[in-house]
């Protein structure tokens, strides 16, 4: 079992070592187009930038990087309505299977899009490394919102290979074919998603989360997800056994599957998590779904997320419930927005409240206070 610690932003060479050579953008606005590392030098730095409508031909519309060696580290760093035509990644194409490293640490992605008019695969980030547990693929405090559906377009996120690790991701509000959510595919059984939103997502064919081989979900809101048509449908689907634990997966895909494995050689397993009380009466699930331990009481996490520039996150609500608290709607510079875990003493002293909701990309004016109510699926 995989318990994440935050990961602290660094600079390039004491996360890489000082012996890897490297290109560092910094303090850059750039605009129409992204940037061009060299490919004699491994290492790409971007840090405190902006890529603004930035678009390319190629893959990545703001940044191709396949060097050998390679080593990404990408800080503080915001994406805004960035395309490419090409097939992969509307933002971001990294992919050195045979050597590489990534990191994104607070990062933004707003608006982003493949366009290749067969299909489009990473909306917003396209990521693969080596495929070796010493090969570190970490998405962390990030945000990504609004990934445009454009045909045949797959996950706003893609992350492949190596030993994967996303932390307080918020990726909510995206738009695609298929998967609107996420990728991600580790067959080193150290993969794991935590501390992360995902809302609002839209598929208008299959699902919003797609695993491949054995992974973890920790502590994350999975709500409001929907797929617009009945073919294979599931919000979360996976080709591995699939554990989730202290998590909630409320309001999603109404009507139709929520969980599906592959084959009947996988299983899902849940342990203390919220979901909807008609998962099982209505036989929202295929095959093998298994609770370990029922809750003792219903919640949603409360969760930090990034704010900034065109990336906003709010608080998660269900049903009628919203929790309003402190927010920023000014979005320059950088803010997270930290609410104590329901299971903590925030729930205790609101002993009112079937649920406490929290988090993201919801339109809910910060005046409006606190609003209690029982969402109408409980």
């Amino acid at each position: 079992m995989i318990f994440p610690g935050k990961m602290p932003t660094t600079d390039f060479s004491s996360y890489y070592g000082s012996d890897t050579s490297f290109t560092e953008f910094k303090e850059l606005t750039k605009v129409l187009s992204g940037i061009s590392p060299s490919t004699s030098i491994p290492g790409v730095y971007i840090h405190d930038c902006e890529f603004r409508e930035c678009s390319s031909s190629n893959n990545g519309g703001a940044l191709y990087f396949t060097n050998s060696n390679a080593r990404l580290l990408i800080e503080d760093t915001s994406f805004i309505c960035c395309t490419s035509t090409s097939t992969y990644g509307g933002a971001v194409y990294f992919s050195y299977i045979d050597d590489g490293k990534s990191l994104l640490s607070k990062v933004c992605a707003f608006e982003c899009s493949a366009r290749d008019t067969s299909s489009s695969i990473g909306q917003s980030f396209y990521i693969a490394v080596c495929n070796d547990k010493y090969y570190n693929n970490y998405v962390n405090d990030s945000s990504i919102s609004c990934s445009k559906n454009s045909g045949d377009s797959y996950y706003a996120l893609l992350v492949k290979y190596g030993n994967i690790l996303l932390t307080r991701e918020n990726i909510s509000r995206n738009e695609c074919a298929y998967f609107s959510a996420l990728y991600c595919c580790s067959n080193l059984n150290s993969a794991c998603v935590a501390y992360s939103s995902f809302v609002n997502n839209t598929s208008t064919n299959l699902g919003c989360m797609k695993f491949e081989y054995s992974q973890d979900i920790q502590v994350c809101n999975i709500i409001n997800n929907e797929q617009n048509t009945t073919n294979s449908p599931s919000t979360i689907y996976t080709s591995g056994s699939l554990f989730i634990w202290n998590s909630c997966i409320l309001g999603n895909n109404k009507g139709k599957i929520v969980f599906k494995e592959g084959n009947t050689s996988y299983k899902i397993t849940l342990y203390n998590c919220t979901i909807d009380g008609d998962i099982f009466t209505g036989s929202r699930f295929t095959r093998n779904l298994t609770i370990k331990r029922k809750n003792s009481r219903a919640f949603i996490n409360g969760l930090s997320h990034l704010n900034v520039l065109g990336c906003e996150a709010k608080f998660d609500s269900f049903g009628t419930l919203t929790v309003a608290g402190e927010w920023q709607s000014e979005n320059r510079g950088l803010c997270v927005t930290y609410v104590k875990n329901s299971n903590g003493s925030y729930a205790e002293a609101l002993k009112v409240m079937k649920y406490v909701l929290i988090n993201a990309f919801l339109q809910t004016d910060p005046s409006e206070g606190f609003f209690f109510g029982s969402p109408s699926s409980k």
